[in-house]
C-alpha cells in the first residue's frame, strides 16, 4: 500500500494546501505535522485524517476547512514546556478526534445554514470595499526601479499599471478556465474563512466552488482598481462603491426581517422530529406495553437488550445513527463479558471500562443476535411511526455455524448420578 503526496502546481511560494493532502488506495487524507512544542517527546507528531473520498475537488474542499481549524487551534492552545508525554498524547488525540468530527459533519451536511445568492454577493462586495479601503490607507510606498536609456535619460523600468492589470487578467483567466484550480480554490476558501467573510458551516459542496469563483472575480476587480489608481484614475472605482451602496439600500428593514424569518424557519425545520435515542427508546417501550406486545414479566429482558445501545452509542439524535455506528456497535458487543450485571468484578464499571480490557468469556453469538434483532425491530417500528427514515441495524446478524445440539453443555458424572440414581426414584411408599 503506497501513499502518494499530491504535488502543487503553479507558482512556487503561492499558498497551497497540497502539502497537507495525500492519497492512499484512492482515498485522500489530510496530513499535518504539529509544531515541536505540541509534542516534543512524541515519536510522531503527524496528524493523518481520512477524508473518506476519492474525489480530489471534494478532498480539497474538506482540507481547506480542516486546515483553518488546525491553524486556529495551534494559536489558541499554546503548549507549555516540559509537559508529561501522556499529556502531550492527550492533546494530540483530542485534536485528532475533533478533526474526525469535523469531517463527519462536512460529509453528513450537519449544521449547514442557507445562504442566498444576494447574501453571498453582499458579503463579497463588502469584502472588496474593505480591501480597497485598506489599500488606500496603506502608507507603504511602492518601490521605483529605474533604468538608463541608450541616450542617457532615466526612465522607470516598468509600469505598475501594467503589472496590476496582468494580475487582474490572471484571476479572470483562472475563473473561466479553472487553470490551477487545485491552488486557487482552497486558497480562496481559506482566505474567506480566516477573514471571517463566511463561516465553515455556511460553506457546502453546493456553494463552495461558486463562492471561490466569485472570489476570483473580486480579486480581479481589486487589481483593476489598483491599476487605475497607479495611473492616477480614481473614478474607475466609483462604480463599485455605488454598487455596494445600492445593495445596502435594497436591504430595507422589511426585507431583512423577511430574510431572518426564512432563515429561522429553515433552521427550525431542520430539527423537526429530531429525537434523542433515550426518548426514542421510551416511546418504543410505552407503545409495546400499551399494545400488549410486552408484559410486565418480559419488559426487563427487552429493555436490557435495547439499553445497551444507549450505553455504547451515547444519547445521540436517533436520526443521526448510521450503518457505520451499528457495525461498530456489533463489534463492541463481541467484546462484552458475560454476566456483567451479576459478577462482582464487573459491577459499577462503565461500558467503556469493560471494553478497554480483554475478557476470557464474552457474549455468545446467540445473545448478540438476539440483541441486534431486538434493536432492529425497534428501528422498524420507528419507520412505521414515521419517526425515522431508515433502519441502520437491518441484516447485521452474526453467522452462527455451531449446531444447536453442540451448544448444550455435556453432562458430568455427578449430573448423571443425580438424574438416574436419585433416591426418590427408588423410594418405595409403604
Amino acid at each position: 500500500m503506497s501513499t502518494k503526496t499530491i504535488k502543487p502546481k503553479g507558482k512556487r511560494g503561492a499558498l497551497t494546501l497540497h502539502s497537507h493532502l495525500c492519497e492512499r488506495n484512492n482515498i485522500f487524507y489530510y496530513r499535518y505535522k504539529l509544531p515541536e512544542a505540541h509534542g516534543p517527546d512524541l515519536p510522531r507528531r503527524e496528524l493523518r485524517i481520512s477524508l473518506r473520498t476519492g474525489n480530489k475537488k471534494e478532498a480539497l474542499r474538506i482540507v481547506s476547512k480542516l486546515h483553518v481549524y488546525v491553524t486556529e487551534y495551534i494559536e489558541r492552545n499554546p503548549v507549555s514546556d516540559h509537559i508529561p508525554v501522556e499529556e502531550q498524547k492527550l492533546h494530540v488525540n483530542a485534536l485528532r478526534d475533533e478533526l474526525r468530527r469535523i469531517v463527519d459533519d462536512i460529509l453528513e451536511g450537519k449544521n449547514k445554514k442557507l445562504l442566498s445568492y444576494e447574501e453571498i454577493r453582499h458579503r463579497l462586495n463588502s469584502y472588496l470595499i474593505n480591501l480597497l479601503d485598506e489599500d488606500l490607507m496603506d502608507t507603504t510606498p511602492l518601490p521605483i526601479e529605474l533604468e538608463s536609456t541608450h541616450k542617457g535619460s532615466i526612465n522607470e523600468k516598468f509600469s505598475y499599471k501594467d503589472v496590476f492589470n496582468k494580475e487582474s487578467d490572471k484571476y479572470v483567466r483562472q475563473m473561466h478556465t479553472f487553470e490551477n484550480f487545485e491552488n486557487w480554490f482552497p486558497e480562496a476558501i481559506v482566505t474567506l474563512v480566516v477573514d471571517k467573510v463566511f463561516s465553515t458551516d455556511e460553506l457546502s459542496e453546493e456553494n463552495a466552488i461558486s463562492i471561490a469563483k466569485m472570489m476570483q472575480q473580486i480579486q480581479s476587480i481589486y487589481w483593476k482598481v489598483k491599476a487605475a489608481r497607479a495611473n492616477g484614475d480614481f473614478t474607475y472605482e466609483k462604480q463599485f462603491y455605488l454598487q455596494q451602496q445600492e445593495i445596502n439600500n435594497k436591504e430595507s428593514d422589511k426585507n431583512i426581517e423577511l430574510f431572518n424569518k426564512i432563515n429561522d424557519y429553515i433552521n427550525s425545520n431542520s430539527n423537526i422530529n429530531k429525537i434523542l435515542l433515550s426518548n426514542f427508546i421510551e416511546k418504543y417501550k410505552e407503545t409495546k406495553i400499551n399494545d400488549g406486545d410486552w408484559t410486565e414479566r418480559n419488559v426487563v429482558t427487552h429493555m436490557g437488550r435495547i439499553k445497551i445501545l444507549l450505553e455504547i452509542l451515547g444519547d445521540k439524535i436517533v436520526q443521526s445513527i448510521t450503518r457505520e455506528d451499528m457495525r461498530d456497535f456489533k463489534d463492541k458487543l463481541k467484546r462484552i463479558p458475560t454476566h456483567r450485571a451479576t459478577k462482582p468484578e464487573y459491577k459499577n464499571k462503565t461500558i467503556n471500562e469493560l471494553l478497554s480490557v480483554d475478557h476470557e468469556h464474552t457474549l455468545s453469538i446467540t445473545t448478540i443476535n438476539d440483541t441486534l434483532q431486538e434493536i432492529s425491530a425497534m428501528f422498524e417500528w420507528g419507520i412505521r411511526e414515521e419517526l425515522i427514515e431508515k433502519n441502520p441495524a437491518r441484516s447485521l446478524l452474526l453467522k452462527d455455524d455451531q449446531l444447536a445440539i453442540d451448544k448444550k453443555l455435556p453432562l458430568t458424572a455427578d449430573d448423571l448420578k443425580i438424574i438416574f440414581f436419585h433416591k426418590r426414584l427408588y423410594t418405595i411408599k409403604i
